[in-house]
């Protein structure tokens, strides 16, 4: 362990080392405090699929949803312990001590990454080298999970969906990180309810949050043609953000039932924006940000990294919903009550193998006992 004399030392150090980036990122602070381009808003949820009678694969999922946009909140609103903590560093880093090691390590690695001027680049030419190296969504989640997630969270390990491995065993970045032992199962779910697999997995254990990539084509690594990026695409990605991001409360419940909060996340990025949802499974609070861009003309928008710092230890830094008063509920609870007993009590992470009316159902697959000859016509035909 570090004594405090030279743990405030190291602190002080660290603010100094952000140099001219320390106005900027004072001011990404407070834009996550006080402004519109960083605000988050409550949903209600009017119809959805959670409650079938028979399971709905993430790719199927729908949500009908109202934006309750009578009230917006800062950002920050859902991390006011991690808001103040920033604060208080950047105000006066020698007159405090983090006594917590896990917050110890968040804020050291949120200024590390920012007077990092490889970190900083990767976010900058981010568009560029998905276009150029990063080409397809394998390749930007490797990337984005080895230098951009991984360095802003405590816990640096991930997982990537298993069906996006190919012959590549390295980040496509240009930096050779190995990645062969990076894809895995992320299935999440259970086969009579939502389930399905997801784009990645950060973290582990209570910290871990879900990811959807958005903006790429699914296109072959050894393609030499240059690929264009796109935006993150909201009707496109909605659905499934909502169902990830409620599963995962549900799961985190019923795996840490003691854990301070169950306002848990969910991240959906591309090559130049990024966007989160909360959920409550406890309140039954459904939150949703602004999208935010990852850049702010030619250089890094340091409101959004700060958000995703945030976001990645939220166990830490996050306050679930006692900073945002009468909360609307979202509705879920009450949409799904007939099986609201599987969500509560039977997800997983892991080992969803899906259900009979997948549309990825193969013939082979269905039992005989399954089939119904009622009213069919018999046919025959002579020699």
């Amino acid at each position: 362990m570090v004594d405090k004399t030279q743990k405030l030392a190291t602190l002080a150090e660290l603010v100094d080392s952000l140099g001219d980036s320390r106005k900027a990122t004072e001011k990404g602070l407070l834009s996550l405090c006080e402004e519109r381009f960083s605000a988050v808003f409550f949903l209600r949820l009017k119809t959805c699929n959670a409650s079938t009678g028979f399971g709905v694969s993430l790719s199927s999922v729908f949500c009908d949803t109202e934006s309750l946009q009578d009230r917006f909140y800062p950002f920050s609103s859902v991390f006011t312990k991690g808001a103040d903590l920033l604060y208080q560093i950047l105000k006066n880093p020698t007159d405090l001590v983090i006594e917590d090691e896990n917050l110890d390590i968040a804020v050291r690695r949120l200024l590390a990454f920012i007077s990092n001027s490889d970190s900083m680049n990767f976010i900058k030419d981010l568009d560029r080298q998905a276009s150029v190296r990063l080409k397809n969504k394998t390749a930007l989640s490797v990337a984005l999970a080895e230098h951009l997630f991984g360095k802003l969270s405590l816990r640096k390990s991930y997982t990537i969906n298993t069906r996006f491995k190919s012959e590549v065993d390295k980040c496509q970045c240009g930096c050779g990180t190995s990645i062969k032992y990076r894809f895995g199962d992320t299935s999440i779910g259970q086969e009579t309810v939502w389930h399905g697999d997801l784009d990645m997995v950060l973290g582990a254990g209570e910290d871990q949050i879900p990811v959807l990539l958005s903006g790429m084509e699914d296109s072959s690594p050894e393609t030499t043609d240059e690929v264009k990026p796109k935006s993150l695409h909201y009707p496109h990605i909605k659905h499934q953000m909502l169902a990830q991001t409620i599963l995962f409360s549900f799961l985190q419940k019923k795996d840490f039932p003691e854990s301070r909060h169950f306002l848990v996340p969910s991240i959906g990025v591309s090559p130049k924006e990024v966007i989160f949802f909360f959920y409550d499974s406890e309140n039954d609070v459904l939150i949703q940000s602004v999208k935010m861009p990852l850049r702010s003309g030619t250089g890094v928008c340091y409101s959004t990294i700060i958000a995703i710092w945030m976001t990645l230890n939220y166990r830490h830094l996050g306050s679930g919903i006692t900073s945002l008063s009468q909360a609307p509920k979202s509705n879920f609870l009450n949409l799904a009550k007939d099986v609201i007993d599987i969500y509560q009590n039977d997800l997983n992470l892991g080992g969803i193998q899906g259900s009979f009316l997948e549309d990825t159902l193969y013939p082979q697959d269905i039992p005989k006992e399954k089939m119904v000859f009622w009213g069919a016509q018999k046919f025959e035909f002579g020699n």
